[in-house]
């Protein structure tokens, strides 16, 4: 973990409340270079910065979170993408690991 301490990651959820959650637990962690991107589609663009973990949200608006892993692997398939979902949905966490999801996380599991 110490390698990842000072490598960018991405937050992408459209609930801010969620997205400033794990930001600030990240930072709790000492992780130093932590964006949260409210919108996929922005994410999505910004992916020149080249993120070495990107923590994802499922359910998006614009370009929902399995269709955003996909194009993340596409650009790049050595950027650790880990979903984040309400959806305990075991098809749906096989799908994501299926097409390179490093892991898959129900939100509200370890409150």
């Amino acid at each position: 973990m110490k390698e990842l301490i000072n490598k960018k990651i991405f937050v992408v959820d459209d609930d801010l409340f969620i997205s400033e959650l794990i930001a600030q637990h990240l930072k709790n962690l000492k992780f130093k270079d932590v964006t949260i991107y409210n919108d996929s589609v922005l994410a999505l663009n910004e992916l020149i910065q080249n993120p070495a973990i990107v923590f994802l949200d499922y359910h998006m608006d614009t370009l929902n979170g399995f269709d955003l892993l996909k194009k993340i692997k596409r650009f790049n398939p050595n950027i650790l993408v880990v979903m984040v979902s309400g959806q305990d949905d075991m098809n749906v966490a096989i799908e994501s690991l299926k097409f390179g999801a490093f892991d898959y996380v129900v939100k509200g599991q370890n409150e």
